[in-house]
Formats: C-alpha cells, sequence, structure tokens
C-alpha cells in the first residue's frame, strides 16, 4: 500500500527549499557514493550514511542506519543497521550533532494550507473523541465499583452477629474464625478505596487532557479562519494587481498607436526628401530664384530675357517680381540647407 501524502526531506539550512521527496517504492540512499540518491560532504561521512524507505508491513517510512560514525534523530544516535519508524518534523543529522549543514527535516506534505488544517482538526477531533470515550468508561467503571462497595457494606450490615459462646468456652479455632472475616474484609475494603483513589486520579488526567484537546482544536479552527482570510486578502489583491495591469497594457496600447504614426510622419518626410533630391531640375530652378533674391538686377542679362538696356521695367525687376524672387530664393536655400544636411 502507498503512502497516502508525500514525504520530503528538507534541509534545515535552506527551510525554503521544495526539498527532496522520498520515492513510494526503493529507498532514498544518503552516502558519499556517486550511487547514492543525496551525496553529502563530509569527512565524518560513511560511502552509505543512511536510507530511508517506505514499508508495506509497519505503513509508514523508515529510516535505517548504514554509517559508521553513526546517524542521529532527534538528537538521538542511532546503532548500526536499526530501523526506526520516521514521522513529521523528525530530524536527521548525519555523524555529528554539530553539523547543521548535514541536518535535515522530515516532513509530510499535503496540497494546501487549508487540507493541513482540516486533516489537523480531524486528527485532533479523533484524539479527543478517543479520550471522552476512556472518560466515560472509567466514570462507568468507578460507579459499579461504588455500587458494588455501598452494596457489599448494605449486606455486612443485615447479616446477624455471630453467636458469641459462653465465656471462657470458646476455643481457639473459633476466635480465629471470627476474626478471618472481619480482617478480609478490612482488606478488601482497602482495595477499593485504593482502586476507587487511582481511577480519580486517571478521570481527572483524562479530563485535563480532553480540556488541552478542545483549546487545541479551537486554535486550530483560529487558524483555518485566519489562512481562509489571507487567502481572500491574497485574492483581492491579485485581481487589483490584474487591473493595474490591464490598464498599464491600455496606456502601453495607445503610447505603441502614437509611436508608429510619428515613424509612419519620419518615413513621409525621407521619402520627401528622396524624391527632392531625385528631381534636379526643381532644384536648379530654386537655385537660380535664390541668385536672383541676392541680387536681382546686377546683370541684366540674367535679370530678364529682354535686353532691357539700363533700365529694367519688365516683369522680372518690379517691386513684386523681386518680392517673388526674394520669397522663392528663401525657400531654396531652406531646400538646400536641409539637403546638405
Amino acid at each position: 500500500m502507498a503512502p497516502s501524502v508525500s514525504a520530503f526531506l528538507v534541509a534545515l539550512t535552506e527551510l525554503s527549499s521544495d526539498g527532496v521527496e522520498v520515492p513510494a517504492e526503493g529507498k532514498l540512499l544518503f552516502g558519499r557514493k556517486e550511487s547514492c540518491a543525496i551525496r553529502l560532504v563530509g569527512p565524518t561521512v560513511s560511502a552509505f550514511q543512511c536510507a530511508v524507505a517506505w514499508s508495506e508491513s509497519t505503513g509508514s517510512f523508515e529510516l535505517t542506519d548504514m554509517s559508521s560514525n553513526g546517524t542521529f534523530l532527534n538528537g538521538r544516535i542511532l546503532r548500526k543497521s536499526q530501523v526506526t519508524p520516521l514521522k513529521h518534523g523528525d530530524e536527521l543529522q548525519m555523524t555529528k550533532r554539530w553539523q547543521t549543514d548535514l541536518a535535515l527535516q522530515f516532513r509530510f506534505v499535503i496540497a494546501s494550507i487549508e487540507a493541513a488544517l482540516q486533516q489537523s482538526l480531524a486528527e485532533t477531533q479523533a484524539t479527543a473523541s478517543a479520550l471522552e470515550a476512556e472518560l466515560r468508561s472509567a466514570r462507568r467503571e468507578r460507579e459499579r465499583e461504588t455500587i458494588a462497595f455501598t452494596a457489599s457494606s448494605a449486606d455486612a450490615a443485615l447479616m446477624p452477629p455471630p453467636s458469641v459462646p459462653p465465656r471462657g468456652k470458646m476455643s481457639s479455632a473459633g476466635a480465629a474464625s471470627a476474626a478471618a472475616p472481619a480482617a478480609t474484609e478490612e482488606q478488601e475494603l482497602a482495595v477499593r478505596e485504593a482502586e476507587q483513589a487511582q481511577l480519580t486520579a486517571h478521570c481527572v488526567v483524562l479530563e485535563g487532557e480532553v480540556a488541552e484537546q478542545k483549546a487545541r482544536l479551537e486554535q486550530l479552527r483560529l487558524d483555518a479562519e485566519a489562512a481562509m482570510a489571507a487567502a481572500a486578502d491574497a485574492a483581492e489583491q491579485t485581481l487589483a494587481l490584474k487591473e493595474e495591469l490591464n490598464a498599464r497594457e491600455v496606456d502601453a496600447a495607445e503610447e505603441d498607436g502614437k509611436s508608429d504614426a510619428f515613424r509612419q510622419q519620419i518615413l513621409e518626410c525621407e521619402q520627401a526628401k528622396v524624391d527632392l533630391l531625385e528631381s534636379p531640375s526643381l532644384i536648379s530652378q530654386l537655385s537660380w530664384a535664390a541668385n536672383r533674391w541676392r541680387d536681382p538686377c546686377s546683370d541684366l542679362r540674367l535679370c530678364c530675357p529682354e535686353d532691357c538696356n539700363s533700365a529694367c521695367v519688365h516683369m522680372y525687376c518690379t517691386p513684386n517680381a523681386k518680392t517673388s524672387a526674394a520669397i522663392l530664393g528663401w525657400h531654396a536655400m531652406t531646400i538646400n540647407t536641409s539637403l546638405r544636411q
């Protein structure tokens, strides 16, 4: 029959670790050998220090010492080849007791905190029920003893007194037979009083144990309520974190959309720059306009296509034309500067 719960060995120096699960079949070997499932490094560790295995006969995990220097269980050294059942919370130490880095703890692990609490509550309730049944049995036994003692005393009171022979005629045998029932009755009375005192003391002990188990049961119930409240708080916090995460994901999506729009604008500007570089005729016209803006009438032959002699009155040299040329030249210089960059 396999164990109903998992069993783990956890290093005491690393209580946060998950530990090593003890297999339900085969052995979990400890030692220096490479074939050991748990290799231990230390000058006093044996090649095969000890082994933990599930026992079908006892229905429990058992520890077997295989070392030369000894293995300690709860601070007590084990004899070589000694087999000892393990229970939840047992502490195993390899060789010397002061070597805390070679200390392990045996634990039964259940799926959840609620399941562990429920199991502990069930065990406590079963123990309390057994103690209460034993207490009721002890009370009934005491009542039977009391009734029997009372009935015996009443019967003795109703019995007629023994016949007393005349003075001087009682033999030694008659005196002995008369004294024997009185002595026997006193002995029985003393024995019953002692038994009654023992039963009373036992009942007091059982009542104390029942009260202790009830207190432990109440504490476990409070712990279970606190654990469930903590789980509810954790669930609320998890929900709040999920909502905040969703909101941040929405904000991030909006920012990604803006970034995509900016990238599209940059691509359009780059494309416009490429188109402009691929249009030399437009660049030539803008350069000519820029030169005319600097000195529109310095060369009459360049000022206008007509032969103006000394006075230029054509449309290319009129004030309006000069203003238009200046504006066009400013755009041309701006474009040329952008192209150089």
